[in-house]
């Protein structure tokens, strides 16, 4: 099972000035400027700098992964001088696997860019760019058997839901890093198993699914992947609607946001039926309006990594 520590606390800052500060997260250097209504805040390179003591683990069976939930615009990581990651896009996940690469006390540094730039998404929008660290870091052990962390910082599952003449059939596929046995759920707004099936293109099916009729009656179901190894669970994620994370699980579900998350920021997590080939729930397809259809909403990317909460949207 999963072991999740944030790193939030004591971050040593060198802002723009060039006077290093201590600054807790989430923080951006932008929260002044960049609230005045002009184009004119402050855009450039950061750095964030805090140390942290190596987890207990067992080399043999577990690993160590390093979960950056959003750094605005890009990132250059540095673990004890060590340059172990790069990323571009301020409003994505992503995580580097560090088990070899710790010592006994450990120096993490972000160097956060916000520089106007001609290759990053979104290039042009209606509001600021804050440059910082505004989301979770988070130090996380795992079974070596565990359900995918490396595939582009997604949560390992991808949900594909459809309705057709009043019925639901669920294609949940998950991506497995190790080994093991795979088991889904789906669970009813009260709690109850309503369908099951195993394996890591898992399919299920519901006669009567109840439908999300927005405030009316915003009903959903929750998907539930467990990752078995000799017979015990190694891996897990249990999301209900509604639910307040515990200390060492944090859940993202569509249309809940924190910590100031933008309209803009929520509307990339949370998807409608999502693109066949694509398992990043952050990319949403277009609504037709033509037909019923099924909605998803994306969930679990932390400790869970592998839950979603699932609507069956009503034709308007």
């Amino acid at each position: 099972m999963r072991s999740i520590a944030k790193l939030m606390q004591d971050w040593q800052f060198t802002g723009p000035d060039g006077k290093t500060t201590l600054v807790e997260l989430p923080h951006t250097w932008n929260a002044k400027d960049g609230q005045d209504g002009g184009n004119d805040y402050w855009r450039g390179t950061c750095t964030y700098s805090t140390t942290f003591a190596a987890p207990a683990f067992d080399a043999a069976s577990q690993e160590v992964w390093l979960q950056f939930e959003g750094v605005n615009s890009s990132a250059k990581v540095l673990l004890n001088g060590r340059n172990i990651c790069t990323h571009d896009g301020g409003y994505s996940t992503f995580r580097v696997h560090v088990s070899d690469l710790l010592a006994k006390d450990n120096q993490l540094t972000v160097e956060v860019d916000n520089s106007i730039n001609d290759r990053i998404y979104p290039q042009k929008a209606d509001f600021t760019f804050y440059g910082g660290i505004y989301r979770d870091i988070s130090l996380m052990v795992v079974s070596k058997n565990h359900i995918a962390l490396g595939h582009f910082g997604d949560t390992g599952v991808k949900i594909t839901p459809a309705l057709k003449d009043g019925k639901a059939d669920i294609r949940v596929e998950t991506l497995v890093e190790g080994e093991g046995v795979l088991s889904v759920e789906l669970l009813d707004a009260a709690g109850n198993i309503v369908a099951t099936a195993e394996g890591a293109d898992a399919k299920l099916h519901l006669e009567t699914p109840h439908l999300w009729d927005g405030v009316k009656d915003p009903y959903l179901y929750t998907c539930v992947v467990r990752l078995s190894s000799d017979g015990t669970v190694v891996d897990e994620s249990f999301v209900s609607q509604p639910q307040q994370p515990s200390q060492e699980q944090t859940t993202q579900n569509g249309g809940v946001s924190d910590k100031g998350q933008s309209n803009q920021e929520s509307n990339q997590q949370t998807g409608s039926v999502s693109d066949s080939n694509d398992y990043q729930s952050g990319k949403a397809n277009p609504e037709t309006g033509a037909e019923d259809f099924v909605g998803l909403a994306a969930a679990g990317a932390v400790a869970a990594a592998a839950a979603g909460a699932v609507l069956f949207r009503k034709r308007k």
